[in-house]
């Protein structure tokens, strides 16, 4: 700090720390006036700069200063890799979420080189209800008893990071809006802590009711993907210690020592022993209900409870599960819909769900005062619609070792333990005459093999069972003769250390293996294609991301050059980034893009009508539209953006204000490009392009000086709606990010053909003053009407002339 007050002191006569938060935000920008005296910019070697890092005690206020005052609309934080924050510092700085918009996230992530930064605890409180949207977290590592956490915490990305500590976001916000999370390809490897977990009054025991989980979204949870990842133990870990208290006899009383055992010093516990098997210590725990939820391409290990516990809602593809005291259990939940509840009371969710290409793997029999009455329970269902394709339950016991029955006798108390089944639907929802009897989902592929049951509904073939082993799997990796390991622990340890880009391809290794000895085969096309949408309704029936919608193949976009036809339904777009070569609607289809980014490299086409509707954290782009028939194009969150010629009839709304439930709440900011680089989008006669609130960016974005317009032809009107705190929006040229840190670069224009229409909706406007409509390089309304509507009583609306390519309304 002293060296920023010394540098500044040069420039600024009276500087002092409390301005320094000022100085660097003149730097970052293009200069500025501090105390009369001219900041000259510096983008390059400021303060904060790599060049000149600042050290993290100084930077909490600074930060905070630059998001509150001084307009930046996110901040990227790095910390230098090599250095261990969590060790003499209070606190590690956490920039909070973005207020803008959650498609410019505020970043905490990793400069230079070396190990990844060791991080503090990093925790988020909701403020007044408010929730709090956009921050990514980027190839950090959080130690033992650190992770990340927030009540009312939206819109988060974890990516590449190292958690051996809690993922937990509580609560959802006062409005009933759960937290929307994405964590992918990170190893989330236990979640116990020394500061909550041990008993106080005893600390050389474990806490009984201490069971974190690796994440745990919080009731309500809506929009998480858990993709790419290694997630295991949640709240126990291996090599615990079992103790039988005063009276040496075990029972469920005792507990689970911290005591000295020469436990694996990747547990971070300097060789003291990590908590045993609990019946709640789940690695994955959603509450209550959920929706839209993605599990996919993980790697879940080690549970002393479930591996995961899922609600109603959820989809589950290529997923493996191993060394658990139950695999998962697809859970009833509360019922929380956009419609009326199904059930009585509330009781189970209605949401359909699926697993595909899943397969769970030796039953966990982890014994201990804190284990539940089962230590081998396969798959248990109790919510409705539950599809099954390509599922396989195998060998609880590893059946190619001889000694492998040894583990069904209990190391802490000698009882032999139960062999549950591995697959089974609750007799509670389920029996005949009970309430969802008649909603089991389709079961396709699905086969469990595992303790003394043997359900295959499908009759597959089961001569070489056997062959399907996690142990003869990892063999074959790592080049060794059949059943050379029967310690599944060696696994986990080589599962722990594989690298991040490794994860999906060592998933897709396990699920091949495991599902040939049975002659399933994921018969996935190898080239580009014409691609078919046709709803598979045993499932969910309008997922762009279900292969089973599209003919049980790759689905659009796994090429560049697929082309699509959604033949009029309605197609929900989310999860991934793809490009495809062509769009057709079909008579009245329905493109809706709530995450993700779809690129269209052709004009879309349609027959009779069409819609596109983008919500959210979608992103649609598209090469323009030519065809004869009528488009809709709704954006009310997310990106959506024209690249080339946009000349057929549409109705156009972007609008941010209003939530797709009608409740009137305030959003997340939309973006709309009419043109991104050399792009011209045309609203034609009797069509209306309408910009809601002061929310949405509106306008045009691209580099090299291409020239991007918006042309509005005789009859056509482009319509400004104030929003409900009267705010108008400006359209104008805007850094969208697609483009990285650079700015727009564009001529842009907007004409106002003779015969067009501009109008202004004031009906939300409370207050006198001067709002900007346009501001562009170029501008023409010769001959178009400008018009005001809905003017509050007492004001009168006027339109003054254009100049410099912008053109404002005046109410006074």
């Amino acid at each position: 700090m002293a060296d920023i007050v010394a540098e500044a002191s040069a420039v600024v006569e009276d500087i002092h720390s409390g301005k320094v938060d000022d100085f660097i935000a003149m730097q970052v920008r293009d200069g500025g006036v501090i105390y009369g005296d001219t900041v000259p910019p510096d983008h390059v070697t400021y303060y904060g700069s790599p060049s000149k890092p600042i050290h993290p005690e100084w930077v909490r206020g600074i930060v905070s200063t630059l998001l509150s005052s001084h307009g930046f609309g996110s901040v990227h934080l790095f910390y230098e890799r090599g250095y261990n924050y969590n060790d003499g510092l209070s606190e590690v700085l956490a920039v909070y979420p973005c207020r803008q918009s959650i498609l410019h996230p505020n970043l905490i992530g990793a400069w230079g080189t070396g190990a990844d930064p060791i991080m503090h605890n990093m925790n988020f409180n909701m403020e007044g209800g408010a929730k709090k949207h956009g921050v990514a977290f980027r190839d950090l590592e959080f130690p033992i008893s650190t992770g990340i956490s927030g009540d009312g915490l939206s819109n988060v990305i974890i990516e590449r990071c190292n958690v051996r500590g809690a993922i937990y976001f509580r609560k959802m916000d006062t409005k009933g809006r759960g937290a929307r999370v994405t964590i992918r390809k990170s190893k989330l490897v236990q979640a116990f802590d020394t500061n909550g977990g041990l008993d106080s009054a005893n600390p050389d025991f474990w806490r009984g009711d201490h069971r974190p989980s690796c994440i745990k979204p919080g009731g309500g949870s809506s929009g998480t993907i858990i993709q790419e990842n290694i997630i295991a133990w949640g709240g126990m870990g291996p090599g615990w210690l079992n103790t039988y208290g005063p009276d040496g006899i075990p029972s469920k009383d005792d507990a689970y020592g911290y005591l000295p055992n020469n436990s694996d010093p990747r547990l971070g516990l300097n060789g003291y022993a990590p908590p045993g098997p609990n019946l709640l210590t789940h690695p994955i725990y959603f509450d209550s209900f959920n929706r839209h939820i993605l599990m996919r391409d993980n790697f879940v290990f080690g549970s002393g409870g479930s591996l995961i516990q899922l609600r109603g809602g959820a989809v589950m593809r290529n997923c493996a599960f191993a060394f658990g005291n139950q695999m998962w259990n697809v859970g009833k939940g509360d019922f929380n819909n956009y419609n009326d509840a199904m059930f009585e009371a509330q009781t189970t969710d209605g949401h359909r769900s699926l697993c595909q290409d899943v397969v769970a793997t030796h039953a966990g029999y982890m014994d201990g005062p804190n284990a539940g009455n089962s230590m081998s329970q396969g798959v248990r269902v109790s919510s409705p619609l539950v599809s099954f394709d390509r599922v396989l339950v195998l060998h609880d016991l590893n059946p190619n070792d001889p000694n492998g029955a040894a583990r069904l006798v209990s190391d802490w108390d000698g009882e032999v333990h139960a062999r549950r089944d591995g697959f089974g639907y609750t007799d509670e929802q389920f029996a005949p005459g009970a309430y969802l009897a008649g909603f089991k989902g389709r079961e396709r592929d699905l086969l469990s093999y595992w303790g003394d049951q043997v359900y295959n509904p499908g009759a597959l073939d089961l001569s070489n069972v056997n062959d399907a082993t996690i142990f003869r799997w990892y063999d074959a990796q790592r080049g060794n003769a059949p059943d050379t390991t029967t310690d599944i622990l060696d696994i986990y340890w080589w599962l722990r250390d594989l690298p991040p880009d490794e994860i999906k391809s060592t998933v897709d290794s396990f699920m091949a293996f495991m599902q040939a000895p049975f002659g399933i085969a994921r018969r996935w096309r190898t080239a580009a294609a014409a691609c078919s949408f046709v709803p598979d309704l045993a499932e969910d029936g309008c997922r762009w991301d279900n292969p089973n919608n599209w003919g049980r193949d790759l689905i659009p976009g796994s090429f560049a050059g697929d082309t699509l036809a959604i033949n009029g339904h309605e197609v929900f777009f989310q999860d991934h980034t793809l490009t495809v070569a062509g769009l057709d609607l079909g008579a009245g289809g329905h493109l809706h893009a709530v995450n993700g980014r779809l690129d269209v490299a052709a004009a879309p086409t349609c027959t009779g009508s069409g819609a596109i509707t983008v919500d959210e954290t979608g992103q649609v782009w598209l090469a323009g539209y030519n065809g004869s028939a009528p488009l809709s194009v709704r954006v009310l969150g997310g990106r959506f953006a024209n690249t080339d010629a946009f000349a057929g009839p549409a109705d156009i709304v972007v609008n941010s204000a209003n939530d797709r439930k009608g409740r009137n709440e305030p959003k997340e900011t939309c973006e709309f490009l009419c043109g991104h680089g050399a792009a011209v989008m045309t609203i034609k006669a009797g069509h209306v392009f309408e910009i809601v609130g002061g929310g949405p960016r509106v306008g045009f974005d691209g580099l090299g000086g291409a020239a991007a317009g918006l042309v509005v032809e005789d009859g056509g009107t482009l319509r400004f709606t104030a929003g409900g705190d009267g705010r108008v929006a400006t359209l104008r040229e805007f850094r969208s990010g697609a483009n990285g840190t650079a700015g727009p670069d564009v001529v842009s224009s907007v004409t106002l053909a003779s015969g067009s229409t501009l109008e202004v909706d004031c009906r939300s406007i409370m207050v006198a003053g001067t709002y900007t409509l346009l501001s562009v390089d170029s501008l023409t309304t010769t001959g178009a009407t400008l018009t005001a509507i809905n003017v509050p009583s007492g004001l009168s609306a006027s339109f003054p002339a254009a100049s410099g390519g912008v053109q404002t309304m005046v109410l006074s």
